[in-house]
């Protein structure tokens, strides 16, 4: 089992699945996340994609996110999804989509968008990073001030720029990166 690290949960465990299904994001690259989102977190509206078990949005949650919606195809991870939020008492807070992307993400401009966080993270080696940045862009869902974390593997490649979003941090922990990005200004492009 996994746990919450910090926030109102902090320190209680959240089911999991078994099996090679999802791969959950550990403890302490969660934990090196929350530490760079920061204050970030609080009040914003949060996207999970490719949520798995949905440690990533719970964390938010209990860290004062006021929404967290969550996007997973997997649904024997969309029912583990639902009975950690409910065990945390956040369903009220939360959305839980049981879709392939981009379907997913088709739905949530239909409810308005506007997320201040999103969080990417694939499976590793399935080459969806950018696929889904170059949909995320399109789709217009990163609110102009927000940031969209990935999570790959640490040897996949990985632009600084991808679509609209341009790479402005980058950690790595073990055998994982995580790669922070944010809308691209035109003095980024090259503009004025």
């Amino acid at each position: 089992m996994l746990r919450i690290i910090g926030g109102t949960a902090g320190s209680r465990k959240i089911k999991t699945l078994t099996g090679e299904d999802t791969r959950p994001t550990a403890d302490r690259v969660r934990e090196a996340l929350f530490n760079v989102l920061g204050a970030r977190v609080i009040d914003c509206k949060f996207l999970d994609l490719f949520a798995g078990t949905g440690a990533v949005g719970i964390e938010a949650l209990s860290r004062g996110a006021r929404q967290a919606v969550f996007v997973e195809k997997n649904p024997r991870a969309v029912r583990v999804i639902r009975e950690n939020l409910e065990r945390m008492e956040m369903l009220e807070r939360a959305k839980v989509l049981g879709q392939k992307l981009p379907e997913g993400l088709l739905y949530l401009v239909e409810e308005g968008g506007g997320f201040e966080i999103i969080f990417v993270d694939p499976p590793y080696g399935h080459n969806l990073v950018v696929p889904t940045l170059l949909k995320l862009t399109k789709l217009n869902l990163l609110k102009p001030d927000g940031w969209l974390v990935v999570e790959t593997a640490a040897k996949e490649p990985l632009s600084p720029l991808i679509g609209q979003y341009t790479c402005f941090k980058e950690k790595f922990y073990g055998d994982t990166r995580l790669s922070y990005f944010r809308l691209t200004t035109e003095t980024e492009m090259g503009g004025v």
